[in-house]
This record gives structure tokens, sequence and C-alpha cells, in this order.
């Protein structure tokens, strides 16, 4: 069960960056910032996926760490009046402030969660903890991204 969850979050991740590439283009400023962060947490996100699969749970640690920097950081990237394109984000996380910082801190605990996981030498729960850190961002791109 653990590695078909690892292929299918692979899978979604790999199809996911060939689009993002693609969307990039012509992009500046705190949206650019925004997208290029976006970007690094992708690969962060396969990286993770990748020291799971050896297990390498110092990585994951190391790599959560660098993820929980954006985490932190992310709300600021959102200043009113960025959304024009190529900006994906949805005019939801002007309008609804309140439940974009509740994904942004669902974002932060699953990180935590994944740490935590991790440095348990757990395999088990880190893939459950990388899993739960997948699903918090689709859960916020599904309301907050176009």
């Amino acid at each position: 069960m653990s590695r078909f969850v690892i292929w299918v979050l692979s899978l979604s991740s790999s199809l996911f960056l060939a689009t993002v590439t693609y969307a990039h283009e012509g992009a500046t400023g705190i949206v650019k910032e925004r997208m290029d962060s976006f970007a690094e947490a992708r690969g962060q996100m396969k990286q993770i996926r990748g020291a799971i699969g050896e297990p390498d749970f110092d990585a994951i640690t190391d790599i959560s760490a660098k993820m929980q920097i954006w985490a932190d950081k992310m709300a600021n990237y959102f200043p009113e009046g960025s959304d024009q394109p190529p900006s994906e984000a949805a005019p939801t996380i002007w309008s609804d402030p309140d439940g974009f910082a509740a994904k942004i801190s669902a974002y932060q605990q699953s990180i935590k969660a994944l740490n935590a996981a991790a440095l348990s030498d757990d395999r088990d729960s880190t893939i459950q903890a990388f899993g739960a850190l997948g699903q918090s961002c689709k859960n916020c791109h599904q309301t907050y991204r176009k």
C-alpha cells in the first residue's frame, strides 16, 4: 500500500510540474517570486518522496525544515491585486482571508507532522504524514487557485 501511495503522489506531482513550467512564463515581481517558491516546494515534495523510498529520515527532516520556512512566510506573497495573469491565485484568497489563513496553517501543521514522523524513523507514519501534506496542498488549491 505505501508504494502505491508514493507512486500516485509521484505521478500527480510530475504531471503538475509539466504544466507549471508553462504557467510561469511572463510572471514578474511578487507573482514570480510566489510561483518560484511554490515550484521549489513541489521539487522538495519530490525529494521527500525519494527520501521515503530509501528511507532517509535525515534528508526528510532537512527538506521539511526548508519547506517550513516557505510556509511561515507564504501569506506575505499574496498582496491585494496580485491575482492578475499569469498568477493562478483565485480572488477568494482576498474575499476569504480567514479561510486562506486556515489553509496555510494546515499546511504549516502538516509539515511539522511530517518532520515529527521522520524524526521517529517510522516509515509508515512518515508516509502517512507525507500524504497528509500533499492533501493540505490539494485542499488549498481547490479553493484558492484558479
